[in-house]
């Protein structure tokens, strides 16, 4: 350093020059920051938007009938907010071969065939005569739609051959309707028994029981609060043969009934097992109670309830205990099947586990696996009995 210790030109130039490089590289730095941060907080704000719709609803596959009349397409979606797609006809499992949708649907010929607690059933002629479905429109649902569509999801998820399939559903503020394959047969199981017209043999009404034990047990198999909540005479459809049945109205019980409704109610009486509070809550146990009472009824011809001369009701189970226990069984049996003498044997196992089934305390009766089982024992030997007779029968004839 010269001249007193003054910067030379050259040094003041190059401490200028370092000076603005240094201010150009800072504010470059500065600009693609901010740059970056404005480009990922849309970023993130998506995604956190995107993991809370994940949350509120799974992603599922349904199949929706458009109200254009065009053909049902299959489509995999978030469902619809509450509210919204209540002109559409929702399908479970699959589209139809023949596709409908809700128009098609209300404009349809209908005759009622049945009422209960849970609902109207309807049978539903479209045009042209097919498909023909049944509709059951339910009453007092006071579920979500997200809540109703899930457990009828699972309702639909459960396939057998005793359970009428579950096809579709539709859901709005006003109206909540279920469609079903329809069932052809020759009524149901209530109808046969206490009306007028041709009454069942014991064969038939061992086969109709042994197929309303596969559907309940099979329903039992998906797990231990798996129940089908309502079992009686009346939900029972027994086919154009007599001897085989469907068991209708599975996982209505948790569908319907107000959200301010009493626990207890009028539905199922004579067939709800003792310690049922609520209808809508029935365990496997109490199912099995409710499947004795209908056994009971199958061998007795007699209703659940039966009126006495002072304004009050027989309890069917407590009546059948009191006659065996008088040592009069012969009396229990409907006179339409109490001269079958080759029947005799299976009738007093059936009403052993008729008796079992409905026992007072749940831990004794018999799980529905124990009840299929036994029960397809006595109709082999009924069948097997009822053959030897007709062999019997012809070559005493032939001679």
């Amino acid at each position: 350093m010269k001249g007193g210790g003054k910067l030379s030109r050259g040094a003041i130039i190059g401490i200028v020059l370092g000076a603005v490089a240094a201010l150009v590289v800072a504010l470059t730095v500065g600009f693609l920051a901010c740059f970056r941060r404005r480009a990922t907080a849309p970023r993130s704000r998506s995604t956190a938007a995107a993991a809370a719709a994940h949350d509120v609803a799974e992603p599922i596959t349904v199949t929706v009938a458009r109200t254009d009349m065009d053909a049902a397409v299959k489509q995999s979606h978030s469902p619809p907010p509450p509210g919204e797609g209540s002109t559409k006809l929702v399908f479970v499992g699959g589209a139809p071969e023949r596709p409908y949708d809700l128009d098609t649907l209300l404009r349809a010929s209908a005759e009622v065939v049945g009422k209960g607690a849970a609902g109207t059933t309807y049978r539903a002629t479209l045009d042209g005569g097919e498909p023909v479905l049944a509709v059951k429109r339910l009453r007092e649902v006071s579920l979500s739609e997200r809540e109703f569509r899930d457990r009828v999801a699972a309702i639909g998820a459960v396939r057998h051959d005793s359970l009428p399939r579950l096809l579709a559903y539709f859901y709005s503020r006003e109206e909540k309707l279920l469609v079903y394959e329809f069932v052809v047969g020759a009524g149901s199981l209530a109808a046969l028994l206490h009306g007028n017209g041709e009454k069942l043999d014991f064969v038939a009404r061992a086969r109709i029981a042994l197929a309303v034990a596969r559907g309940v047990a099979f329903i039992h198999r998906g797990g231990p609060s798996s129940s089908h909540g309502d079992i009686k005479s009346s939900n029972v459809v027994v086919t154009a043969t007599r001897d085989a049945a469907y068991v209708t109205d599975y996982g209505l019980a948790q569908l319907v009934g107000g959200a301010a409704a009493p626990p207890t109610t009028k539905r199922g009486a004579g067939y709800r097992a003792p310690e049922v509070v609520d209808a809508r809550r029935v365990s496997q146990s109490a199912d099995v109670y409710s499947f004795g009472v209908l056994l009971l009824e199958l061998l007795s011809g007699r209703p659940p309830l039966d009126a006495t001369p002072a304004g009050g009701a027989v309890d069917l189970p407590r009546w059948m205990r009191s006659v065996v226990q008088e040592e009069w069984t012969s009396e229990v049996f409907d006179a339409a099947i109490g001269n079958e003498a080759r029947a005799e044997g299976e009738m007093m196992r059936l009403l052993q586990l008729g008796m079992e089934c409905t026992e007072h305390h749940p831990d004794r009766r018999p799980a529905m696996a124990e009840v299929e089982a036994r029960i397809e024992r006595i109709v082999e030997d009924a069948c097997r009995n009822a053959d030897s007779g007709s062999t019997d029968g012809s070559r005493s004839m032939s001679a």
